[in-house]
């Protein structure tokens, strides 16, 4: 098997994704008679805040607070789930949220219970039937609120909002907005097909009814998107992808390759929790297999199974297959990388998705070892 060959499902897998975005931007361009009723309807925020610091909490209510008065609605709401947060950030919180120009609700636990379980109770809080869901350090533009009004579905539904991860200006944070930008034209790609593959809970929008019947599969720490998202496939509710810049949720790249590699594999681990093989197992394997096309390359030319030129040839294609997924993407989600960037991260990547892998390894097996009941013991009567 030559390199080429396993770069050829990842090549057919952007151009499908690049070509489907850019229908799916012409189309959202023309306003519907569906986008013009859904303008009315009254929308309810979910935020889990936990361990985020104040800056994160002030940037993200400051937003949202000057989203809200730009586009309110009397029956707008803001729900506040407190999951194990120090006193401080809930005494922050309560004094903006004093300040918002629309219906707010708190509730908690002292002790940290995990996301799900606080956004489930925020969600049941809800006032309303269109329930909007980001992430306590995240932030959105002054015209969110009429950005994602205008794409409201009817019925049961679950729109897929972009979402950008933003570095701090340093090598691993351009190289994470790159990489994280692409993945968002995946996810954009192949919803706008009608084969969703990915889900992000800083910024996504669902029905109150089809959040509150899914399986969130609480034996996993995250992943309440991803469990919803296949929830919503599997009924044959509604998903599509919300592809206006002014709809853009934005949050914080790690600062740190170990942070990088626990973000990576936390999102990882949860994969075993997927029912069948969908979209995301495709899209995976695709990726994956993308990905080392040239590394596998270099093993098989080392030991004469394939040639050099080959492997050259992989690098080179996989390398302008990125930058121009990358560069369709750059202007919604309004990334400032240089595209050069993308050469060290074609370098670096095949290593990083190995240590990745590594570190989702040993997870799921303390995972397994602390789920395994003691062996029963015979006693002697």
């Amino acid at each position: 098997m030559t390199p080429l060959v396993l770069l050829f499902p990842y090549i057919c897998l952007l151009a499908i994704c690049l070509v489907s975005l850019r229908r799916q931007q012409g189309r959202q361009a023309v306003r519907s008679d569906e986008a013009r009723s859904a303008e009315s309807r009254p929308l309810t925020v979910v935020i889990c805040v936990s361990h985020e610091t104040r800056q994160e909490l002030t940037r993200c209510l400051d937003s949202l607070r000057v989203a809200v008065g730009a586009s309110a609605r009397a029956a707008d709401q803001v729900v506040v789930a407190f999951d194990g947060a120090p006193q401080e950030s809930v005494a922050h919180v309560m004094a903006m949220l004093s300040s918002f120009p629309c219906k707010t609700r708190t509730v908690g636990h002292q002790e940290r219970q995990g996301k799900k379980r606080a956004q489930r109770k925020a969600v049941s809080l809800a006032d309303n039937a269109d329930v909007v869901s980001i992430d306590a350090d995240c932030s959105v533009s002054g015209h969110f609120f009429t950005s994602v009004r205008r794409g409201l579905p009817e019925g049961e539904f679950m729109l897929l909002l972009p979402v950008a991860m933003r570095g701090d200006g340093r090598a691993l944070g351009r190289m994470e907005e790159l990489e994280f930008t692409c993945l968002q034209v995946v996810t954009a790609g192949t919803a706008s097909v009608g084969r969703p593959s990915m889900a992000n809970g800083a910024g996504m929008v669902f029905s109150k009814r089809l959040y509150e019947e899914h399986d969130s599969h609480l034996e996993y720490a995250s992943g309440d998107d991803m469990f919803l998202l296949e929830h919503a496939a599997r009924i044959g509710a509604r998903v599509a992808f919300l592809s206006d810049p002014d709809s853009l949720v934005e949050t914080s790249a790690p600062a740190t390759l170990g942070g990088y590699v626990r973000q990576r594999a936390r999102w990882l681990s949860k994969t075993g929790g997927y029912g069948g093989v969908g979209a995301v197992h495709v899209v995976a394997l695709a990726t994956l297999m993308g990905n080392m096309s040239w590394p596998a390359g270099i093993v098989l030319s080392a030991m004469g199974l394939s040639s050099w030129w080959m492997t050259t040839a992989a690098f080179v294609l996989k390398l302008i297959a990125d930058m121009a997924c990358y560069a369709a993407g750059k202007g919604l989600w309004r990334s400032g990388v240089s595209l050069l960037w993308a050469l060290p991260l074609e370098v670096l990547y095949p290593l990083m998705i190995a240590v990745v892998g590594m570190k989702t390894a040993r997870l799921n097996w303390i995972a397994i070892s602390c789920a395994t009941p003691p062996k029963s013991q015979s006693v002697s009567v």
